[in-house]
């Protein structure tokens, strides 16, 4: 979030990054519909995810008072690529593992979306505090291929899938409100450090499982859980209008849950209740370029 350093009126500034993203989406099938047991687990491992980013930053300032309002957009884009792995772990026995494959995989669609607004309070000319609200989107899928498994000799035991065949493929749609903060400090005329929190407990998410082999299509939609997000970023301006900083951080939701609804040829869909988990634990680096219109 770009800091406005006007004395007064109005503020507007756009920005463009460019950063990578290494971590994983979770997707939790669990024993029964009240424990946290799992009976099935994938683990799909991006690493590491380019991206570009667009941002665009606006700000009003009171006149004569020592706050201003601010709204910010941004909009990611994941560059596609075919770097990283999916685990896919079954304890059929218990907590004892039973099946474990390992794939490689390709991230198809990776478009994340924030928005914040609040209130900024100038609390000395070198630093101030913002509380705000937030929002946050994202569309992540993946598909896994080829790769080799380790089952019990009943169920083939331990054998190779041919690079050419997709197996599985995994869709992510994340909605998030919630609430933040975020810390400036103007080291000197040249150089700014400052830091953000962002947390919420509200959390909805729709996944899409296809398992190719099986020909069975697995739809969650899910809830609640955990949201946490941090960042630190360090300024250079280097000129009145352009700044250049560069920042990292770390987004992470856990806990979520709801139902699932299994959809196999040949048979019925099935409804299930709250045995479907889902979430996603990333680390964010990258280098943004803000230049402010006015």
């Amino acid at each position: 979030m770009a800091q406005n350093t006007e004395k007064n009126g109005h503020g507007l500034s756009i920005a463009a990054s460019f950063g990578l993203l290494s971590g994983d989406g979770e997707e939790i099938v669990y024993r029964d519909n009240i424990t946290k047991n799992k009976l099935s687990q994938l683990l799909w491992k991006f690493e590491p995810l380019y991206y570009i980013e667009a941002m665009i930053n606006y700000s009003w300032k009171l006149p004569s008072a020592k706050l201003f309002f601010f709204t910010d957009t941004s909009f990611k884009y994941g560059v596609p690529n075919n770097l990283g792995l999916m685990e896919d772990r079954d304890w059929f026995n218990a907590n004892v593992l039973t099946h474990y494959s390992i794939h490689d995989i390709t991230t198809e669609t990776a478009i994340l979306v924030d928005a914040n607004s609040g209130v900024s309070f100038l609390l000395s000319e070198k630093f101030s505090i913002k509380p705000f609200i937030f929002y946050s989107f994202m569309n992540l899928k993946w598909s896994a291929r080829g790769g080799e498994y380790w089952y019990p000799p009943a169920n083939g035991g331990h054998g190779y899938i041919n690079q050419d065949i997709i197996a599985v493929n995994y869709k992510q749609i994340w909605n998030i409100f919630g609430i933040g903060v975020s810390i400036h400090y103007t080291l000197n005329k040249l150089f700014d450090i400052g830091s953000f929190l962002k947390i919420s407990p509200l959390v909805w998410c729709n996944t899409l499982d296809n398992h190719f082999l099986r020909d069975l299509v697995i739809t969650d939609t899910m809830f609640g859980g955990f949201f946490v997000e941090y960042g630190f970023n360090f300024s250079i301006k280097i000129t009145n209008k352009l700044i250049t900083t560069v920042y990292a951080g770390g987004r992470y939701i856990n806990g979520t849950r709801g139902y699932s609804v299994y959809d196999e040829e040949g048979i019925q869909p099935v409804l299930y209740n709250n045995i479907a988990g889902s979430g996603y634990n990333a680390l964010n680096i990258g280098i943004t370029a803000t230049f402010k219109l006015f």
